[in-house]
């Protein structure tokens, strides 16, 4: 039985998900203050990218769609946060900022 192409604009998200990936847009934390577009596989992060300044949901929608179809062609994993040295914050680590401690 072949599948059919999906026939959506965003060829790669959907080709994700039918391999039971998934991915989020959205404010997602640790990060805060930034929206994020995260796409995993099921064993592995394939993309997590930073919303660029005025940047629509739409364009990083698309923007995403392209980063997976490179990640899972080429087996190479895109962070944008990583790469642009966003530090994490826990709430563990927010708690202890907040109460002085380092």
């Amino acid at each position: 039985m072949s599948k059919e192409r999906p026939s959506n604009e965003f060829y790669n998200l959907e080709l994700l998900v039918d391999i039971h990936g998934s991915y989020s847009i959205g404010y997602i934390p640790p990060v805060e203050d930034a929206m994020l577009a995260i796409a995993s596989a099921p064993r592995q992060v394939l993309v997590t990218l930073l919303a660029r300044e005025g940047e629509s949901l739409e364009q990083l929608r698309r923007r995403l769609d392209t980063a997976v179809g490179e990640a899972m062609a080429s087996g190479v994993s895109i962070n944008e946060v990583k790469d642009r040295g966003i530090e994490y914050r826990t709430r563990r680590r927010r708690r202890r900022q907040q109460a002085g401690e380092g």
